[in-house]
């Protein structure tokens, strides 16, 4: 069931971000160098407005990579099978040490 509700909130999350990312996407746009076509036209006459999107996957480069320095920096992913035996050898070590005859050194 935990597992359920911690794919459940993310996907809720990838929604509304995608919807966000989106609509300011239609908003984040550069005006056309002159001369360049103002509509893309098919051949059943249905255009498309031509924008030039270069700040909008500029948007997208920098969150990708705040995103990942933010998880490299704040979250500082760890192995728990690695965290575990650093753990147990800590553990161990300290045992050995406090186990030694100090006194016929």
């Amino acid at each position: 069931m935990s597992e359920f509700m911690i794919h459940y909130h993310l996907t809720t999350f990838f929604q509304i971000s995608s919807i966000f990312l989106v609509l300011t996407g239609n908003q984040l746009f550069w005006a056309l160098p002159e001369g360049s076509p103002e509509q893309c036209q098919s051949t059943e006459g249905a255009g498309v407005e031509a924008r030039d999107y270069t700040p909008y996957s500029y948007m997208l480069m920098v969150q990708s990579v705040a995103t990942a320095l933010s998880v490299i920096f704040f979250i500082r992913a760890d192995l728990l099978r690695t965290a575990e035996d650093q753990k147990q050898r800590k553990i161990e070590s300290e045992n050995s040490l406090a186990e030694m005859d100090w006194t016929s050194l």
